[in-house]
């Protein structure tokens, strides 16, 4: 059978329609349905990585330190690991940035930035001295004196600020 250039064309345009329509069901199905998602990732020791998606893939579980996680785990682990996601919180119509806030509002909450209970990186975890997770040191109101201590020329003092 003889195929013109035209016939071939609109063989490959009819081709491409159909694959693009099929694309588009699948789309069109799932649009209602695709949902910005933070979520919590609990590794068989117990720590956790919370992290976001913008599109809810079932198949990404984050972007947590392979380093890192590593690093809690032996070779006789590894071999059979079990990991769990949960969905901490959803919207189908909040912004990028509306969906990191929560992220980081998380985080936060779950302290899985403090290295001891997850594998956040960020926000950076910070203990202050009132023994109060993941909040900014507050500047102290006591006076504070510095002292500076160098080579002094005998007979001279240290200054103090």
């Amino acid at each position: 059978m003889l195929v013109t250039n035209r016939a071939f064309s609109s063989l490959r345009e009819g081709t491409i329609r159909a694959k693009h329509t099929v694309r588009s069901a699948l789309t069109l199905g799932r649009k209602n349905q695709i949902m910005k998602v933070v979520y919590r990732i609990t590794y068989p020791n117990g720590k956790i990585y919370i992290g976001m998606d913008l599109t809810n893939s079932i198949n990404y579980f984050g972007s947590a330190s392979s380093k890192l996680i590593e690093m809690d785990f032996t070779e006789a682990e590894r071999k059979s690991f079990t990991i769990r996601r949960d969905i901490l919180w959803e919207s189908s119509d909040a912004s990028d940035s509306e969906v990191r806030r929560k992220e980081i509002e998380l985080i936060r909450k779950y302290e899985s930035n403090n290295p001891e209970i997850g594998y956040n990186l960020s926000p950076r975890y910070i203990r202050n001295i009132k023994n109060e997770p993941n909040k900014a040191l507050e500047p102290t109101t006591m006076p504070v004196t510095f002292r500076a201590y160098a080579r002094t020329a005998p007979g001279m003092v240290a200054a103090q600020f």
